[in-house]
């Protein structure tokens, strides 16, 4: 039987309102992202600063700063290259007699100015030495007049070493390499001045996984994509905008990025790019909130009532702080039964859940799904020919945003078949904390509530955990944070599983008296709730028994490791603190007329760039719910969405 949103939330705890609607308690409705346009998402960094993406490409540096980049790179021509008979023979030891003769031919066309942006193109060359000492040739030879560079051209698995102008009508040169990667010596030699210690920017994303987002930018970067941090993950179906810092990149590699013809990343941009010679790398949680927009589509005439009661409630009252439903997956098994079974050490268990898909998938994609799920269980032979051909094919066959899946999928075919951890192991390590997050995740949402059931919910009652320092307020999520700066030049670096540093200590938390209770001196605003960690407290009050009783009928046991591999164990989770409730701010709600059920309601910050409007009308047939508000970070819009509507909304997960 299909499961219904609703059940599919008190699977994973979420039972509750803040407040109950007006009257009979009615339902707003409506659809929840019907286009992914319905869905915006602006990032707000530590500063308050709103992402809002208004040009694609980079600040100008200071003109001094460029003046002086430009002068360093300057060499001084001194002579022709008629002149200097040494470096034609030079270059003929390095490239034949033949080629050497082309690049002379090509050189003095250049000279008369006849090549008209040309290129030459040397014969393909398979050792990396060779092209490198060609290189340097060139570039020793800058005194020489024509100015002469080079770059690599990739063909397939040929390269070759590509030679053009530097004076005339090639000053302009950016040639790139095929796939859409940048050569980065040519744009150096071409004036483009020494890379910044980092860059920062805002990325751009419509429809798109951040993780693959960040993937296909460092593809087309070329490098590592631990040098692209940011400071937490955005939802796939939705317009997101949020700031990432990129080290040792420079704006114009970033700027090439948005003219690239690559096909399978055209959703994502890259904008407000600026060159900093100084700052860090972002760390998860390094960020004050989100700001939304929030599009419901389908909303009856008679609901607007219920509706602005309940954004009035929310202005006072807040919303329980729930994990949505995106924390716990949206097709296949849920992540918090994965994070158990890795948390106990069931290997293939824990492979086979991640493998299961979605009910809607097309055959083949479940065909191969189970191909591997029966390699796993049946421990057949990965070293045979037929049962690797079936890997293959599978891995060729599971679609690109099936980055686990595929992992595992590779970790079979270059691994040991029976080190089902090692095949585990190469999963992205987001990811695979992901799993231990959706589970703590899982435990939080029961035990608030649970609290809310059973207690007051206006103010602390005595055992509820609070802050040392009330004036501390949580407003989503508390991690343990070093004094110093993170690690330079990686994304999360020297980080728990938590997203804290390792060796620091989660804020100092008591627990209320019952004086404090009687008085009612503390507001339910003020109580947190553990994730469960090595450094967490947690209730002495009835609601640390839900914690013990979920973990016991789960098989876990968060003091004793039932495995050796420290990654998925329970000690390498420190925990942290989430507020019960969260109010949120900037909060406003209006009512927009359509008739199209598929129109476009919110223009989005690309086409405002680009200049492309969106035809609206303000009467028509259809109503449709437009909120507005801003959340701190590691706060659920879906709950937000939740609590406004009174009930459960089509497409919430």
């Amino acid at each position: 039987a299909m499961v219904t949103t609703r059940e599919r939330e008190e699977q994973v705890g979420i039972r509750l309102f803040r407040s109950e609607g007006p009257g009979d308690g009615g339902e707003v409705g409506g659809i929840f992202k019907h286009r992914y346009t319905d869905f915006v998402v602006r990032e707000v960094d530590l500063k308050g600063t709103v992402a809002e993406l208004n040009k694609l490409v980079a600040s100008e540096r200071p003109q001094k700063q460029q003046q002086d980049e430009q002068e360093g790179d300057k060499v001084e021509v001194k002579k022709s290259w008629e002149e200097d008979v040494d470096a034609w023979k030079e270059l003929d030891g390095l490239v034949g007699m033949v080629e050497g003769k082309r690049v002379k031919e090509y050189v003095q066309s250049c000279a008369k100015k006849e090549e008209g942006g040309a290129t030459l193109v040397l014969e393909p060359q398979a050792e990396k030495d060779k092209r490198a000492s060609v290189h340097r040739f060139f570039k020793s030879k800058q005194h020489l007049s024509p100015q002469m560079s080079t770059d690599t051209l990739v063909e397939g698995d040929k390269k070759s070493v590509r030679v053009f102008s530097l004076s005339g009508s090639n000053k302009d040169h950016r040639k790139r390499k095929r796939g859409g990667g940048v050569d980065k010596r040519s744009l150096r030699e071409l004036g483009q001045g020494k890379v910044p210690k980092f860059c920062r920017f805002l990325l751009y994303k419509e429809n798109t996984d951040t993780q693959y987002a960040i993937h296909m930018l460092a593809k087309h970067l070329r490098i590592n994509p631990k040098r692209l941090s940011y400071a937490g993950t955005k939802d796939k179906r939705g317009v997101t905008v949020q700031w990432c810092m990129g080290f040792k990149i420079s704006a114009r590699d970033l700027e090439y990025y948005n003219r690239r013809k690559g096909r399978g990343d055209h959703n994502v941009y890259v904008g407000n790019i600026e060159e900093l010679d100084d700052g860090k790398s972002l760390g998860l949680g390094d960020l004050k909130g989100n700001h939304f927009v929030v599009i419901l589509r389908g909303v009856e005439e008679k609901a607007k009532a219920i509706a602005e009661a309940s954004v009035e409630s929310l202005r006072e009252k807040g919303f329980i702080n729930y994990y949505g439903l995106q924390r716990f997956g949206t097709g296949g098994a849920p992540t918090h039964a994965v994070g158990i079974e890795l948390m106990k050490g069931n290997w293939k268990q824990a492979c086979k859940l991640i493998l299961l898909g979605r009910d809607s998938e097309l055959q083949r994609i479940k065909d191969a799904r189970q191909d591997v799920i029966d390699v796993i269980q049946q421990e057949m032979n990965t070293e045979s020919e037929p049962v690797r051909r079936k890997l293959q094919d599978a891995l060729r066959t599971l679609p690109k945003n099936a980055f686990a899946e595929k992992c595992i999928v590779s970790g079979l075919l270059s691994r040991d078949r029976r080190n089902l951890v090692a095949a585990l192991s190469t999963i992205p390590r987001t990811l695979k904390l992901m799993y231990i997050h959706a589970y703590q995740s899982y435990l939080w949402n029961s035990a608030a509530s649970k609290r809310l059931e059973d207690f007051s919910g206006d103010h602390a009652v005595e055992g509820d955990l609070v802050f040392e320092d009330l004036r501390q307020h949580a407003q989503g999520m508390t991690y343990a944070k070093a004094e110093s700066g993170e690690a330079v030049g990686g994304n999360n670096q020297s980080k728990d599983s938590n997203g804290a540093d390792a060796e620091a200590a989660l804020p100092a938390a008591r627990h209320v008296t019952k004086e404090e209770e009687d008085n009612k001196v503390i507001g339910i605003d003020k109580v947190i709730l553990p994730l469960p960690g090595s450094q967490t407290k947690y209730p002495t009050n009835a609601i640390s028994k839900v914690y013990e009783d979920l973990l016991a009928e789960d098989g876990i046991n968060l003091k004793k490791r039932a495995h050796k591999v420290y990654e998925f164990s329970s000690e390498s989770i420190a925990g942290a603190y989430r507020s019960l409730i969260n109010v949120p701010t900037d909060v406003s709600v209006d009512f927009l007329k359509y008739d199209d059920p598929d129109e476009q309601l919110v223009q989005t910050d690309l086409q405002k760039i680009k200049k492309v409007e969106i035809p609206r009308k303000q009467e028509g047939a259809r109503n449709a719910l437009k909120l507005e508000f801003t959340l701190g970070s590691s706060c659920y819009a879906s709950m937000v969405v939740r609590e406004i509507c009174k009930g459960s909304v089509e497409g919430m997960s």
